[in-house]
């Protein structure tokens, strides 16, 4: 079912149509009216001090001061709010946190290897394929990225490698093509959907993942979808390439529901041939920019924005006072409008050699984005990001179970004004347990309102819910509900039950297996989630009689799968040397 949501963005005729198809995903039915300002300032940033950089707005595509502890030869490509930082060390993904560095392996290694031979020898040339390279990261700290697979053949260039999503708190990489030859990662947004490309065979692929896994395919006839960019709201952007006998045809394009492909135009300026988008903000300004196709080191920086009738191109040399520096291509574009530019000095030919900050003559009203939630959380909390765009601004989340009928909830906050986005948090309580309900955040300031998206969640189960669905409504003083009982005589308590997903009154073959291997003990259990009061504990020790330890040096811990229900985790524990035994044990109960 659609629901329709209607919003004023800011004074005069700007208005915001949002639509959610489905649970939680979103469909932009039409534009956002004209957010795009009219002139810039320029301001040329190369050679900064770091100080200096640290009082550039925020941009999630441009970070000004590599980490150090990431090392010299990093590369940082994104970052987030919270400080995480990722980018790639050569061919190996590296994610900079408050836990400290990690490099994300790949799957494994391609190797190549080929006989050459002429009239005199032969020589065998051989070699591997080994990489795992970040594209993206949002705000929940995943990373987006593609890694190789095992495989070997006669050239490096059949390497297969698939996308990944990293998540640095569990370890888990989550493969997220496993159908392709070859997959590339392009962008992940804060609301855990995927932009990416794959190929089988016969067969090439530009999609948007969403969260539960479905997905669409960015389809133009006749042409290569080339994808690029992607906001929260699910807007997607990129170039699409016509191959004929005598030339390429490069077009650049928006899709506005995430799939439906809309051919962008070109400015005048400059008479452009070609073009692709750097960067797209939640106002729906793109940024990027085009060439002449026999000449495609000469660029041109390029805007894009909905006018309220229809998407115009401009060239930003022509919207800003850039003095002796010439733009040459824009990089970035910000929720306030601010744009990064790359150029050089008038009269020299070092093209895109100078960094420049471009800053908007006015701010757009502000923006807003619900986090999808932690699976794993046993009590609900909502988080959002709100982004001021220069001004003070008062936030107010929304609640109900209809997402027509939202209802304002007590003590909105008030942000400071400033450029970087925020995180705000709506502690829930009071909500029926195992219901699907709606949120959604009204931010307002002296350039407008604006509403997000609404974002659907599911409260957790309790214990008292499910055993009502499980022993009927007298459950409360039947005997045999009790969590400590056990009806189906599997030596499993009605709370082991619940903590599991079982069936209380039915023996199941247990969610769990072993295994023992290389002096190694190993437990894999798979439990739901979103359960409060489910604790699950599993411990180690050298004999029966204990003692019993959990300590990280006593049992490993090792996400083997997590999705927005279940996840599956394995536990082990080493038998040390001179030791005869080592036991594993689980333990269940609320005050673990």
């Amino acid at each position: 079912m659609i629901g329709p949501f209607l919003r004023r963005l800011s004074r005069g005729r700007r208005f915001l149509a949002l639509a959610c198809l489905g649970p939680g995903l979103p469909a932009i039915q039409s534009h956002a009216a004209d957010a795009a300002p009219g002139f810039y300032s320029a301001t040329d940033l190369t050679g900064w001090s770091a100080g200096q950089w640290a009082d550039l707005p925020y941009f999630h595509r441009f970070v000004p001061v590599s980490p150090p502890e990431a090392g010299p030869s990093f590369v940082p490509r994104v970052h987030n709010i919270t400080g995480m930082v990722a980018g790639n060390d050569g061919e190996t993904g590296v994610v900079v946190w408050q836990n400290g560095v990690i490099r994300i392996e790949p799957w494994g290694s391609h190797h190549w290897g080929y006989w050459s031979c002429d009239s005199h020898d032969c020589h065998y040339y051989f070699g591997r394929v080994t990489r795992s390279m970040v594209a993206d990261l949002n705000t929940l700290g995943l990373v987006l990225g593609q890694a190789t697979l095992n495989g070997s053949s006669e050239s490096s260039t059949d390497a297969r490698e698939h996308i990944y999503l990293f998540d640095p708190q569990t370890g888990l990489k989550t493969d997220l093509t496993p159908e392709a030859l070859h997959a590339s990662a392009v962008a992940l947004n804060d609301a855990g959907q995927v932009l990416g490309t794959w190929n089988q065979t016969n067969a090439y692929h530009a999609f948007l993942r969403n969260p539960d896994g479905s997905s669409h395919d960015l389809v133009v006839s006749g042409a290569s979808v080339i994808p690029t960019v992607l906001n929260d709201l699910g807007w997607t952007g990129g170039r699409h390439i016509t191959y004929r006998v005598d030339a390429r045809i490069i077009v650049p394009w928006v899709a506005t529901n995430g799939t439906d492909i809309i051919d962008l135009p070109l400015p005048t300026q400059g008479s452009p041939e070609a073009a692709q988008p750097s960067d797209l903000n939640n106002h729906g300004i793109l940024v990027g920019y085009g060439w002449h196709v026999k000449e495609p080191w000469e660029t041109t920086p390029i805007r894009w924005h909905w006018s309220g009738t229809r998407w115009v191109a401009e060239d930003l040399n022509e919207l800003s006072d850039a003095g002796d520096l010439i733009l040459d291509s824009a990089v970035a574009v910000n929720d306030a409008g601010h744009i990064l530019a790359k150029g050089h000095l008038d009269g020299t030919d070092n093209l895109n050699s100078r960094i420049i900050l471009l800053t908007p003559d006015r701010w757009p009203p502000p923006t807003a984005t619900v986090l999808p939630p932690d699976p794993a959380a046993a009590e609900t909390g909502l988080r959002a990001i709100v982004n001021p765009c220069g001004s003070e601004t008062r936030v107010t989340w929304l609640l109900g179970a209809d997402p027509n009928q939202l209802d304002p909830q007590p003590d909105p906050v008030t942000l400071p004004a400033g450029f970087s986005p925020v995180e705000t948090t709506l502690p829930v309580a009071g909500l029926h347990a195992h219901t699907t309900y709606w949120a959604a955040v009204r931010c307002s300031n002296d350039q407008g309102a604006t509403t997000s998206l609404p974002r659907a969640f599911t409260t957790p189960y309790d214990y008292v819910t499910w055993a009502a669905e499980h022993f009927g409504p007298d459950a409360a003083t039947n005997p045999l509900a009790a969590p400590e009982a056990d009806p189906d005589g599997d030596r499993l308590s009605n709370l082991a039950e619940y903590t599991l997903g079982r069936d209380p009154q039915r023996k199941q073959d247990p969610p769990w297996s072993w295994e023992t291997a290389a002096g190694q003990l190993r437990l894999t259990i798979q439990r739901p989630l979103k359960r409060a009061g489910a604790a699950l504990e599993v411990e180690a020790a050298d004999s029966l009689a204990g003692p019993w330890s959990r300590d990280p040096d006593a049992v490993e811990t090792h996400w083997v799968a997590r999705d927005e229900e279940s996840e599956t985790i394995r536990y082990v524990t080493t038998l040390a040397a001179g030791h005869r035994a080592r036991f594993l044990r689980l333990r269940f109960g609320p005050g673990l």
